[in-house]
């Protein structure tokens, strides 16, 4: 045999060898590279979606933990139902304390939802005009929900102070 093809064959012989030791050795490493690649790639997006409900879950935690503060607030403004007399005697204070002329009618109440309701409420009013911006000023302060609808003031004589009022509010009451 010559030499050339001597070098040939063994040039051949270890580029066979070389091919075979990739199929045998590097060719399976580099698929479990790509299959753990994958893996690894999957369980980072299982990882971040986990993440992503664990953030949304502390930040409702956190929210729930702001509603149960401003719970005993919430519960504060409304009044209980049964307590009306107390809620008529409250208002007559206020009329009584600031020389304000009061009756008071309480209308239908709206339907309960969520042990929640509605009582309107119409009051005439009768006194001067200082006395009414003092009534309003404490009716203001009350510590319950005391919405007013409208109030139209008006003179009852053209020769004295003496003013009329008539304010329609709505007042806000849960079950005991």
């Amino acid at each position: 045999m010559n030499p050339e093809k001597k070098l040939i064959l063994i040039i051949a012989i270890i580029l066979i060898m070389i091919g075979i030791m990739v199929l045998v050795f590097i060719q399976p490493f580099f698929y479990e590279i790509k299959n753990l690649t994958e893996k690894i790639e999957k369980e980072r997006e299982e990882i971040e979606i986990l993440y992503q409900k664990g953030k949304t879950l502390a930040q409702a935690k956190n929210e729930l933990e702001e509603i149960e503060k401003n719970k005993a607030l919430l519960e504060g403004v409304f009044l209980e139902t049964g307590e009306e007399l107390s809620f008529i005697t409250s208002l007559e204070k206020i009329a009584n304390k600031n020389n304000v002329f009061q009756e008071v009618v309480l209308e239908e109440r709206g339907p309960f939802q969520n042990n929640f309701e509605t009582l309107p409420i119409s009051l005439s009013l009768k006194g001067n005009f200082d006395n009414f911006v003092k009534y309003f000023d404490e009716l203001e302060k009350l510590d319950f929900y005391f919405n007013v609808n409208y109030l139209n003031i008006f003179a009852l004589t053209s020769q004295d102070s003496q003013l009329g009022a008539s304010l329609g509010a709505k007042t806000y009451w849960r079950k005991k």
